[in-house]
């Protein structure tokens, strides 16, 4: 496989989210389906005509990068939805209290970490279904390579 190919696996499809785990969603949407699809042409045409374990191996990396940025973004939504639901329940609280602008302030506390919990969890989701597509794609170079 050549070098333009292992670049685009590791830098086409994986994009900036090895260096910066918040530019994961950004960095998805910027390869898209044709990025993904040029991606996945690369791979099996370097699985014919090259090293199939080569083709193996570089799909073996791009599926350790995703992990390791679902590790990164998995303990930030921990944290944001833990944030939220405190807000939440001093909002409740200052409600049972009568304490109108404490709840306010409270609700306004949370609504942006809750925008954040829904951007984090949009990351996860296309690095899930991203994973999905490279794990179809591992089945189909087994199939190819008649394993």
């Amino acid at each position: 496989m050549n070098q333009a190919v292992a670049a685009s696996v590791v830098g086409g499809v994986i994009g900036g989210m090895a260096i910066n785990p918040l530019l994961a969603a950004p960095a998805l949407a910027a390869a898209g389906i044709y990025g993904f699809s040029q991606f996945q042409q690369q791979l099996l045409q370097a699985e014919r005509t090259g090293d199939p374990l080569q083709a193996q191996a570089y799909l073996q990396q791009a599926f350790g990068e995703l992990e390791q940025v679902k590790r990164s973004l998995e303990p930030q939504l921990d944290r944001v939805l833990r944030e939220a639901y405190k807000w939440h329940c001093t909002a409740q609280l200052a409600i049972k209290r009568e304490q109108e602008d404490l709840a306010k302030a409270a609700l306004l506390k949370k609504y942006p970490l809750k925008q954040e919990a829904l951007k984090l969890q949009a990351q996860l989701d296309e690095i899930n279904a991203l994973e999905s597509q490279l794990q179809r794609l591992r089945q189909q170079l087994a199939v190819n390579s008649g394993n």
